[in-house]
């Protein structure tokens, strides 16, 4: 039968946040705990969420800019900030598909040298 003690000093560590690590001394930057940056489609979504609606007319998943939208009553600053989310968007996907392309290229190059530099058979023993 399985042991089924616990160890309660580990399931508390694991409730509990890591603690935050200052690099000043070396960078000019501090990681903390959960600061990561949403991604760039959750950013679009929450501002399209706060200042034109949550509610707000969609068409393949993009909201309506038409004449008499929300979008259009947009201040010119606000619709500069929506243009700059939405290319971040893109760049962001553009890095994602660049990232698995160069994962994919590397397995690649692996398995054409694993097939160019083959490794030699074991030669049988002559005794046997």
């Amino acid at each position: 039968m399985a042991d089924e003690t616990t160890n309660d000093s580990l399931n508390e560590d694991r409730t509990q946040a890591a603690p935050s690590v200052d690099f000043r001394s070396e960078t000019n930057f501090t990681i903390h705990p959960g600061d990561e940056p949403l991604p760039a489609a959750e950013r679009l979504r929450a501002f399209e969420d706060e200042h034109i609606g949550a509610d707000a007319v969609r068409i393949n998943d993009k909201i309506e800019r038409g004449s008499g939208s929300p979008f259009a009553d947009l201040s010119p600053e606000l619709k500069e900030q929506y243009a700059a989310l939405e290319r971040l968007v893109v760049s962001e996907q553009k890095l994602a598909d660049a990232h698995a392309a160069l994962i994919q290229a590397d397995k690649d190059h692996d398995a054409a040298l694993a097939a160019a530099d083959p490794k030699p058979e074991p030669k049988p023993d002559a005794g046997e």
